[in-house]
């Protein structure tokens, strides 16, 4: 008996991963994508001279640039949500799962229509990016046998 959701999501902020579910509660990916703005160093996108950031008062630090890196978070969020609404509109899942850490979670789901919200059945607010296909299966299958309970 299949309990996984037909499609199952998995974000973080520099990666997105897309599963279909198989009748065995297998998964098998079928897109996935890997933001610039999310995977990538302030340093290794955004210079003013040959690698170096203007000294504009004692030690100040790319990382104090607070305005840019928000607008690289929201970038790399936009980018995740746009791709997860490709992918729901193309698959129509009659059902659908999706994990991502508690930072991002809402701000990714909250960029989809309600209509395709309407059919997410499990929210693990979680990074199991880099967890292997069969252990992603595992937690999820894990969730929905706690949800009968």
């Amino acid at each position: 008996m299949k309990t996984l959701p037909s499609l199952i999501f998995l974000a973080n902020r520099g990666r997105l991963l897309a599963y279909r579910s198989t009748p065995a509660d297998h998964l098998e990916p079928i897109d996935s994508l890997e933001p610039v703005e999310g995977n990538r160093k302030i340093s290794e996108l955004v210079t003013d001279q040959s690698g170096s950031f203007p000294a504009v008062g004692p030690a100040m630090a790319s990382h104090e640039s607070l305005p840019l890196l928000d607008e690289m978070k929201i970038r790399a969020d936009r980018q995740i949500a746009a791709k997860m609404m490709e992918i729901l509109e193309r698959e129509q899942p009659f059902s659908w799962a999706f994990a991502a850490p508690s930072e991002i979670n809402a701000a990714l789901l909250e960029r989809l229509p309600s209509e395709l919200k309407g059919h997410l059945v499990r929210n693990l607010k979680l990074d199991l990016t880099n967890l292997p296909t069969a252990e992603v299966a595992s937690r999820f299958l894990a969730e929905a046998r706690a949800a009968v309970r």
